[in-house]
């Protein structure tokens, strides 16, 4: 579970550092631009206590990632995703989190601009949680009709 935080915590820290770079980058996306929705996936680990120095790459690696996405004007947001769950069930039951399958865990997400899926695709090969052995899932965002 630690190392998950720590690499969570990477996301939540990267989104801030460059929303900025966003708002200012001086490439538009299309307007014909849809939202895809990368969810970060991570195996928990008890565990990995990651030192100082591999700390300090990891924020590298994100910083660098969603900086480089947010200064081709395609971010809408990133978020980490908490460790406080709970879920209501159709017989009204609460369960309390969080929740894990397969020893998976989704821990963050990321909202992207993309002409494709392919776009979006392409975008997701470059983040870290795949040098970390994680996954991101790419969901194309139904916009909702007004």
């Amino acid at each position: 579970m630690r190392l998950v935080k720590f690499v969570f915590a990477f996301v939540l820290i990267g989104s801030v550092m460059f929303t900025a770079s966003a708002m200012n980058s001086n490439e538009n996306p299309s307007s014909d631009d849809k939202e895809y929705m990368l969810i970060f996936r991570m195996e928990m680990s008890e565990d990995y206590n990651p030192t100082p120095e591999e700390v300090q790459q990891m924020l590298e690696q994100w910083g660098g990632f969603i900086g480089k996405v947010a200064a081709q004007g395609k971010l809408v947001r990133t978020n980490e995703l908490g460790f406080e769950a709970s879920v209501v069930k159709a017989d009204k039951a609460v369960q309390n989190g969080p929740f894990v399958s397969e020893k998976n865990v989704v821990g963050g997400y990321m909202i992207v601009k993309a002409a494709s899926m392919e776009e979006a695709v392409k975008m997701a090969g470059d983040c870290p949680i795949l040098l970390m052995g994680g996954t991101v899932e790419i969901r194309n965002v139904v916009p909702q009709e007004g």
